[in-house]
């Protein structure tokens, strides 16, 4: 999802429709599909357009993204503007612009170390650092980071390749990294440390600590604020200064062995803090008493719901589902009978997601594509399926509450959980680090109630308390179905 800022770009398409992001608006695009053997269909603004080998498409009306996607494989092509807008109609254009469908990464900054050479780094703590050539995004390889005792670490240390200060205001530092061992689709790591050091003996230093705990496996991603004090701690140091070294500490969870792949750490990072306001299940306590309160307050909600629930008390049935979507919410996937993915076969998923898929649109409903897996229970065979019967997103109820990830697999989004476990101070503590690091925050519920039984159900002051503190600080809030057309445009 490049953001792009020449007159001229080169890309690939593959079959995820890539987004491809101008910062102002732009006049007049030049499409041309450089392949000899496959097709490639361009979506900009309301026009969807599937072009030969060799052929080329003109656009001269403004636009300010485009999507590219092909069936088959990959397939080459080039993008040319025509000219910009001045600057004043691309300030009336920007203005009249939906927020909603802004993707969520803008820019991912500057690399300043790529994780290419392990002979680089010097390494301690019990396990090793080796070059992964089979999982990388960026130069030619990666390293990946084996822990080989119970809740042991691994250090690595080197000197930065350009030392230099990590002051850019209004952005981040962004690492992207891929997360090996699990046990039910979760990380068994513990935590991620890093060091900045002014100079060579580590008496002038910043560090931070970052969770591991509950992400998903395969790529994630994640933001850190810069200006944040409750992040970072500063000795004898300030982002100002000249940084020499590079630490950083991956420690295993208790009883467990683990990995990860460190691919790039980047510095500049630009996102579009968003919120998705979740509930799963479908609860009358929803229509009672979230949404009206966030109508109020022009906040859309997103509802995952099962077919063979609905209708069947203490859930909502087909009428009031309508009513709510017709306020702007999202209506979607929960599996047909609420049914636990992980370990079931093809068959199982045909009529648990595609099926109920099929039928929640013939409903009326909008969102059936998007899936939340039931007890957050899925495994890679499940985001295969997700793939091959192109749903549009998957989440669960796992991968939670690591603030400010970015999880880079759409069907194994990083959610916060929402639980009465929490009081009203933290929970507007993890909304203010999804504000600070620029990244979304899929909020999930599931009842709410003035007398909560057990962690499915929040306390209705809580619940209050969450949605006045996004609505009194201006918050983006959106639904999965306006996240996913911002991040990967319109699908069929």
């Amino acid at each position: 999802m490049p953001l792009l800022s020449g007159t001229s770009y080169t890309g690939t398409a593959s079959k995820i429709a890539n987004k491809y992001w101008f910062d102002r608006v732009q006049t007049g695009l030049t499409v041309k599909n450089n392949d000899s053997v496959n097709k490639i269909t361009v979506y900009v603004a309301d026009n969807e357009r599937t072009l030969a080998p060799g052929e080329t498409f003109v656009f001269d009306e403004e636009f300010e993204y485009f999507h590219v996607k092909t069936k088959n494989k990959t397939a080459s092509f080039t993008a040319t503007v025509a000219t910009n807008l001045t600057s004043l109609q691309a300030d009336n254009a920007q203005q009249n612009y939906s927020r909603k469908l802004l993707p969520s990464v803008l820019d991912e900054g500057k690399i300043i170390e790529g994780f290419e050479n392990a002979a680089d780094w010097t390494v301690t703590g019990t396990g090793t650092v080796t070059a992964n050539t089979a999982q990388f995004q960026e130069g030619s390889q990666a390293l990946k980071v084996n822990v080989t005792t119970n809740a042991g670490s691994v250090v690595m240390e080197k000197s930065l390749t350009s030392p230099r200060n990590l002051f850019f205001a209004n952005r981040r530092l962004f690492l992207r990294f891929y997360v090996h061992q699990y046990a039910n689709a979760i990380t068994s790591l513990a935590s991620l440390k890093i060091e900045f050091a002014v100079d060579t003996a580590w008496v002038y230093y910043c560090h931070t600590t970052i969770s591991l705990k509950n992400l998903h496996k395969g790529w994630n991603c994640i933001a850190l604020p810069i200006n944040r004090e409750l992040t970072w701690t500063f000795v004898s140091s300030a982002w100002t200064d000249t940084f020499q070294k590079i630490r950083l500490t991956i420690t295993a969870d208790t009883g467990v062995q683990g990995a990860i792949t460190l691919d790039s750490l980047k510095m500049g990072f630009k996102g579009v803090p968003k919120f998705v306001v979740m509930f799963d299940d479908g609860h009358k306590s929803v229509r009672d008493i979230a949404f009206p309160y966030m109508a109020a307050k022009n906040i859309p909600g997103t509802f995952y719901v099962s077919q063979d629930r609905i209708g069947v008390d203490p859930y909502l049935g087909t009428d009031d589902l309508l009513r709510i979507q017709s306020f702007g919410w999202t209506i979607a996937n929960h599996t047909k009978g609420h049914t636990a993915m992980s370990g079931t076969d093809s068959a199982t998923f045909l009529a648990q997601i595609k099926d109920h898929a099929t039928w929640l649109s013939a409903q009326g409903f909008n969102g059936s594509k998007h899936v939340a897996y039931p007890g957050g229970s899925h495994d890679d065979n499940t985001v295969l399926r997700m793939a091959k019967y192109n749903m549009y997103t998957g989440r669960s109820t796992q991968g939670y509450n690591n603030l400010g990830t970015i999880a880079d697999e759409q069907y194994r989004l990083n959610i916060i959980y929402m639980t009465n476990n929490f009081d009203l101070t933290t929970l507007k503590y993890y909304l203010d680090l999804v504000r600070d690091s620029g990244t979304t925050g899929f909020l999930v519920f599931h009842r709410i109630s003035d007398t909560p039984a057990d962690n499915y159900d929040i306390l209705t002051s809580k619940f209050y308390g969450v949605i006045d503190y996004l609505d009194n600080n201006n918050c983006d809030c959106i639904t999965i179905d306006d996240w996913y057309k911002g991040n990967y445009g319109e699908m069929q």
